[in-house]
């Protein structure tokens, strides 16, 4: 459901009509890391002005939280996508903890620094002017 939502979103325009709208897709976006290249590839030519700058930059400019996403081959894919600046802690709670994802991330080999800017930085920078 979350990659047929990307999908939906990508083939209406939606993306390239708000390019402000910060959009946080959970669960790494489903299955979207790993058929993104496919969903290029596969993209209609008399859609090309609903994503001018292209699928991938539509794609890699998102955000994804790590609910259920942070096991090492979701996690892979998911990396090997986006930058590690468009990916935010999510738990999936409760249907697991946030201990468990934080373990996953912690062991997952990450730098210190990304592992902080998944677990909190890039969420702050997100929201920053709901901080006040």
């Amino acid at each position: 459901d979350t990659t047929r939502t990307i999908n939906s979103l990508l083939v209406n325009g939606t993306f390239s009509r708000f390019p402000n709208v910060r959009f946080i897709f959970s669960h790494g976006g489903g299955t979207m890391p790993v058929l993104a290249h496919r969903m290029a590839m596969l993209f209609p030519k008399e859609l090309a002005p609903q994503a001018p700058n292209g699928v991938l930059y539509e794609l890699k400019r998102q955000y994804y939280d790590t609910a259920s996403a942070s096991n090492p081959s979701s996690l892979s894919a998911l990396l090997n996508l986006v930058p590690t600046s468009q990916i935010v802690f999510g738990s999936d709670f409760p249907f697991l903890s946030a201990k468990e994802t934080a373990s996953d991330l912690m062991h997952s080999g990450l730098p210190g620094k990304t592992l902080d800017a998944i677990n909190r930085n890039n969420a702050a920078r997100l929201f920053e002017r709901v901080r006040g």
